[in-house]
C-alpha cells in the first residue's frame, strides 16, 4: 500500500482492511469460518460457503468485506486480472483525461440524498458482484 516510491524513499499507509483481517484471523485462529452473521449482506456469505464454511483469503470474501466495510476495504479486481496502483498524473499521461472530476460529473454519477432515502427495499442487496474466485491457496476448496 505505498505511493510515490522511488529508489530513496516510499510513502506507505496502513491499510484498515488488512487491520481488520487481522483481527479476524486472529480471533478465528483458521483460514475459514462459519457463516454466522446478521449483516444485510449475509446471503452473500452463505453464497460463496463451501459446506457452511467461508474462505478467509479468497477474493469472494475480500469482496465481502469491501461491502461491509466500504471505507476500509477495496472492491478486489475481477478474475483474471491484476490490480495495480497508478498515480493521478501517470493516469492523465496515459488517458489524456484529468483525474479530477468535475462537480457536473461528480452530480451525474453521485445519486441524490431524496433518491437513497425514497429506497424501500433495503432487503435485497443491489450491491455490485462477480462470482468469479481466486484462492491464494486452491488446497483450501478440497
Amino acid at each position: 500500500n505505498c505511493i510515490g516510491t522511488s529508489r530513496f524513499y516510499a510513502q506507505c499507509c496502513v491499510d484498515p482492511c488488512d487491520q481488520l483481517m487481522a483481527k479476524l484471523e486472529k480471533a478465528l485462529q483458521a483460514p475459514e469460518a462459519p457463516v454466522a452473521s446478521n449483516a444485510k449482506v449475509q446471503h452473500r456469505l452463505e453464497e460463496i460457503a463451501h459446506d457452511g464454511m467461508v474462505v478467509l483469503h479468497g477474493r469472494l470474501f475480500a469482496q465481502w468485506m469491501h461491502h461491509a466495510y466500504p471505507q476500509d476495504c477495496p472492491m478486489p479486481p475481477a478474475v483474471g486480472f491484476r490490480l495495480y496502483q497508478e498515480l493521478p498524473k501517470d493516469y492523465s499521461l496515459r488517458t489524456g483525461q484529468d483525474y479530477v472530476a468535475t462537480e457536473k460529473e461528480m452530480k451525474h454519477f453521485a445519486p441524490s440524498k431524496r433518491a437513497l432515502e425514497t429506497e424501500k427495499d433495503d432487503t435485497d442487496c443491489k450491491l455490485p458482484w462477480t462470482n468469479g474466485e481466486e484462492l491464494l491457496d486452491e488446497r483450501q476448496l478440497q
